[in-house]
Formats: C-alpha cells, sequence, structure tokens
C-alpha cells in the first residue's frame, strides 16, 4: 500500500518541482520566488519521507539484515532536515508556523528511525509479532509526519497560487493606470 501511495504521488512531485523552477526564474515578485523555493524543498522533503516510510517499514517488517537498505534507508532519511531549513528561511510567518509543527515530530521519528536501522542492520530475517509490531510504530511516526509534510506541500501549493493570482491582478491594474495615463496623455497633446 505504501508503495503505491509513493508512486501514484510522484508524478505529482515531480510536477511540483518543475513549476516551482519556472516560477522561480521567471516572477519578478521576490515573495513568488521565495513561495516556489519553499514549495520546491517541501515537496522534495515529502518525497524523502515517502521514501523513507516505504524502505523502513518493508526492512523493519522483513526483520532482515540488509546494509543495501540501511544505506537506501539513510539516503532518504538525509537531506530532509536541510530541506526543511531551507524552507524555512524562506518561508512567510505562516508557512514556519506549519514547518514548525512538521519539526515538532523530529524527535520521534528519529528515534524510531534509529530503532529500524538497527533492525534492519541486525534483524534475524525471521518475521514475527514484534517485527510487525515494530513496522507498524513506525509506520504510524512516519505516516503523521508525511500526512504533514504532504498538507504543507498542498498549503504552500495554495500559498504560491494565491501569490501569482494577486501579482496577476496587480499587473492589470497597472497596466490599467499606465494605459490611462498614455490615454491622458495623448489627449492632453
Amino acid at each position: 500500500v505504501a508503495q503505491g501511495f509513493d508512486v501514484n504521488f510522484q508524478p505529482v512531485r515531480d510536477l511540483t518541482t518543475v513549476v516551482s523552477a519556472e516560477l522561480r526564474t521567471h516572477t519578478p515578485n521576490p515573495r513568488a520566488v521565495d513561495g516556489a523555493a519553499v514549495l520546491a524543498a517541501v515537496s522534495a522533503t515529502s518525497a524523502r519521507a515517502s521514501q523513507e516510510l516505504v524502505v523502513l517499514t518493508n526492512a523493519l517488517h522483513e526483520n532482515r539484515a540488509n546494509v543495501p537498505k540501511v544505506n537506501e534507508i539513510a539516503e532518504a532519511a538525509a537531506g530532509q532536515d536541510a530541506l526543511l531549513n531551507l524552507a524555512s528561511s524562506r518561508a512567510d510567518e505562516a508557512q514556519r508556523a506549519r514547518i514548525t509543527a512538521v519539526r515538532a515530530q523530529d524527535a520521534a521519528m528519529a528515534s524510531a528511525r534509529t530503532t529500524g536501522i538497527n533492525i534492519a542492520r541486525e534483524g534475524t530475517g525471521t518475521r514475527s509479532a514484534q517485527s510487525d509490531q515494530d513496522a507498524l510504530a513506525f509506520s504510524s511516526v512516519a505516516g503523521k509526519r508525511l500526512d504533514m509534510l504532504n498538507n504543507l506541500v498542498a498549503s504552500s501549493a495554495t500559498d504560491l497560487q494565491q501569490q501569482t493570482t494577486d501579482d496577476r491582478g496587480a499587473a492589470l491594474w497597472r497596466l490599467i493606470f499606465l494605459g490611462g495615463l498614455a490615454l491622458a496623455s495623448m489627449i492632453l497633446i
């Protein structure tokens, strides 16, 4: 189920990345540039968190030592903190508050991640009720954080959409004003 979730949302994440990159390079409004940077960073964080959820939950469920899997887990976890720092540095106050709410899950996530990685390193390969319980516990913590990240992506996209809509409206009013000035100057001449 988790892998299907990750596969289904990957095209949306890819689109978000492309749109954010396009806006960052083509909009004259610094707030929209910051909004696009926040959107790109939280989207990338969500993708990494989703990958981590799938890989580590499977490792815990299998209760099997697997060094490549441990490396894959570490790679998925790496950079999430840096991406959230980047997003926070460019975020407005409302976005920063939502990022802080996600960060409130960091201690629980780090603990669950450490437990999971240790089991993935030293697992016996024997599935048990305990391995299922460990997988469920991690999945619960990681799933809650992933939901918060996905909500952060959605709200950041909405914020950016509102910002670009406001910019478009302001540009239209400037155009009307300048057109009115041009018309007035033509009448006076």
